[in-house]
């Protein structure tokens, strides 16, 4: 079973279960932060920060949209090595609109929390980690806390477990839709190269 770690938050899991309510309508754009410190840069000095930290946000907006992409555009500021911000602007086949971007420019110290937001025509669902999730709809904002002792890597090793040893569940990833995700981010890739 491929390992996609958020897809086993609960926080995470509590918006998608929000954005499928209908509560705010049909989704219309995904957008996602994850800001990593420049020690990302030294310590993945070959692995570029679309594999490493951007993967995550291509496979939550494959699951919010559960869509295929048909175009992707990346761009990545200069830097040394992979000490820069990267952002990926990707529409799925229904025309959501997703951007997606992740920076190992930070230097040590407090960062900005991995955020993402979903916009709605009748709303929208923010979900801050460490904060909580925001949802306005219906002319309001309701707020949930955050999870209390949520450890995604353990919800996703049990779920795996369950897979396995008494078949109580279907696998929440497909091998196919991981490699989706995966295509996704080679396009992102293929798309640096060709427009640097």
């Amino acid at each position: 079973m491929p390992g996609h770690v958020l897809r086993f938050s609960k926080d995470h899991v509590r918006m998608l279960e929000i954005l499928r309510s209908g509560r705010i309508g049909e989704v219309l754009y995904v957008n996602s932060r994850r800001y990593r410190d420049e020690s990302h840069a030294a310590l993945y000095p070959d692995d570029d920060p679309v594999l490493m930290t951007l993967i995550h946000d291509i496979d939550i907006a494959q699951w919010i949209t559960d869509s295929d992409f048909h175009s992707i555009v990346a761009r990545r500021s200069e830097g040394v090595g992979y000490r820069s911000l990267t952002a990926v602007s990707a529409t799925t086949a229904t025309g959501i609109i997703c951007d997606l971007r992740t920076a190992w420019t930070f230097t040590g110290g407090d960062l900005p929390p991995d955020r993402v937001e979903a916009v709605g025509d009748r709303g929208g669902v923010e979900l801050v980690i460490g904060s909580g999730l925001d949802v306005y709809a219906e002319g309001r904002r309701t707020r949930y806390s955050a999870a209390d002792a949520d450890d995604s890597l353990r919800n996703e090793q049990d779920h795996f477990l369950a897979c396995v040893r008494d078949r109580s569940k279907a696998p929440a990833l497909t091998l196919s839709q991981a490699l989706v995700g995966l295509r996704l981010a080679d396009a992102a890739i293929e798309s640096l190269r060709s427009h640097p």
